[in-house]
């Protein structure tokens, strides 16, 4: 592979063979770098496909600075390893564009606020935390604050981008049955959720997995044991009035039936939010 244009020490712009645009990425690969110079395969830590098809269109990565290619390879990189997942290749372009645009309205004084934010910030916090996070490593690279809003947007990126991701129209439906869910638990236990509490984490984090279960109509797998059933209703009977309900709302709602043993997890999760 040969270099078709250097972003900066650590990120080149290269084509394969089959017309394939990609950047790569590693620590001093473009480091005195320059066009058609051979690239030191033993530097590559991360290649992106950008484009498939050598009639596809190259000219959103040429309205791209390189600067701004580059800080977006070192912002995937740092989402894989610090949350721990794996992104299309698709993610790279799209992100890199959103980001180009994001600065530029800064630079214009024009602020878009994203309706989303708040539903990202409490379902997704681990995402939107790294998502900050980028914004200022995107403010100490390229020099222009970013508004909060657009932790929440980079957040949309990243989790619709996940290789074991959704599509835009998946999350938004998602974040609807999350967001209804949680609504119900507040208004029968009569008080907002404390978001910094434990006992909250677990709870969005089994209701992002509910949600996904109702949302695909995919059954919670179970042994159709009804002991722990019993003892949930009977030691946790407030708790496990709001499980059914969740129960009789997502059944009414979504036509999903909910299984004893899914009960029970409400259950649990909820007696914990009751206890906190």
């Amino acid at each position: 592979m040969r270099v078709e244009r250097v972003l900066n020490n650590n990120a080149v712009q290269s084509i394969l063979d089959t017309g394939e645009q990609i950047i790569i990425t590693g620590p001093g690969v473009g480091f005195q770098m320059k066009k058609n110079d051979a690239i030191d395969e033993e530097k590559i830590e991360k290649v992106f496909v950008l484009q498939r098809g050598e009639h596809a269109s190259n000219e959103m990565l040429q309205t791209i600075p390189d600067n701004i290619l580059a800080v977006t390879a070192e912002v995937i990189a740092q989402a894989e390893h610090q949350l721990n997942q794996s992104y299309q290749d698709s993610l790279f372009i799209g992100l890199a564009d959103h980001i180009h645009f994001a600065l530029k309205r800064e630079e214009e004084g024009l602020e878009v606020n994203n309706p989303l934010a708040w539903d990202i910030k409490r379902l997704y916090p681990k995402v939107y935390e790294f998502s900050q996070k980028a914004c200022t490593f995107i403010e100490q690279e390229l020099g222009t604050a970013l508004p909060d809003s657009e932790a929440a947007s980079i957040a949309i990126h990243l989790i619709n981008g996940a290789k074991e991701g959704m599509q835009v129209t998946d999350t938004m439906h998602m974040l609807g049955i999350v967001r209804g869910l949680l609504h119900l638990i507040e208004l029968k236990i009569g008080r907002p959720i404390d978001q910094d509490a434990a006992s909250y984490s677990r709870l969005q984090t089994h209701l992002q997995y509910f949600a996904q279960r109702i949302y695909n109509n995919d059954h919670f797998p179970t042994k159709d044991d009804l002991f722990l059933y019993e003892q949930v209703q009977k030691n946790y009977p407030e708790a496990f009035d709001i499980s059914k309900s969740l129960a009789d709302f997502v059944l009414q709602r979504y036509d999903y039936h909910v299984h004893p043993e899914e009960q029970v997890y409400l259950t649990i999760h909820i007696q914990r939010l009751l206890d906190a």
